[in-house]
């Protein structure tokens, strides 16, 4: 029975070519279109997906859950990580959309990025529509030597796959991008009050009705932003 499961795995992850995961991932983000409830045991609004589809949608449930770290292990040889390096390697079907990914980094790695430098993003990694979200991300991360809030952004991805209609955690906003990524442009590193006024202002929605924003304290920390691209 376990050799029969496993066959049955592997089968179903090599049929999972990139039409199958477009077509799920475009069908799932159409307009109209809810989130996943993951938090009900019947799930009964994923509308009895066929096994394939039920496969992805676990994938990515995995990915944007507590079982992440298992999902981007690059010695990982499970379904699930096969289908979210797929994922983060698609063509962008919303690439007039722009992404971010907030990140806490000691101030010596960030001067030493250099424009024109290569990342490598692995498996998979998580991004956001949301500005606003990347940066909360990341200042809730400055701990300890991580004294740099730097918030990466792809104006235009040309790859990665939106999930956020299927994700654990919807209100995210995410996308999954793998692959490499181009630093192209790289602003000035600035602290203190700047840093404050800056930061406070990116984490507020920017309605006028909305007050002056109430901003983080930024003393002895520095904030960047590294415009990419996809290669």
């Amino acid at each position: 029975m376990k050799l029969l499961l496993e066959n049955w795995r592997r089968y179903l992850t090599e049929v999972i070519d990139d039409n199958s995961l477009v077509s799920i991932i475009k069908k799932r983000h159409e307009e109209g279109q809810k989130p996943i409830d993951w938090r009900r045991d019947e799930l009964s609004d994923i509308g009895n997906p066929d096994p394939i589809e039920l496969q992805i949608l676990r994938a990515i449930y995995l990915f944007t859950s507590g079982e992440w770290k298992k999902v981007i292990d690059p010695n990982s040889t499970s379904e699930a990580t096969e289908i979210v390096k797929k994922l983060g390697n698609l063509p962008n079907s919303f690439s007039e959309r722009p992404i971010y990914r907030g990140i806490a980094w000691q101030l010596e790695q960030v001067k030493n990025m250099p424009v024109g430098q290569e990342v490598d993003l692995g498996v998979a990694s998580s991004w956001t529509n949301s500005e606003r979200i990347a940066i909360n991300f990341t200042v809730s991360n400055l701990k300890g030597n991580n004294d740099t809030a730097v918030l990466f952004e792809i104006k235009h991805p040309k790859r990665g796959s939106p999930v956020y209609n299927i994700s654990k955690t919807p209100d995210e906003k995410e996308v999954i991008l793998g692959g490499k990524i181009k630093i192209i442009q790289k602003s000035k590193i600035i602290g203190g009050d700047d840093a404050s006024k800056v930061v406070g202002h990116k984490a507020h929605l920017k309605n006028k009705w909305i007050p002056e924003p109430d901003f983080p304290n930024m003393d002895g920390k520095y904030f960047c932003i590294i415009l990419c691209e996809t290669v």
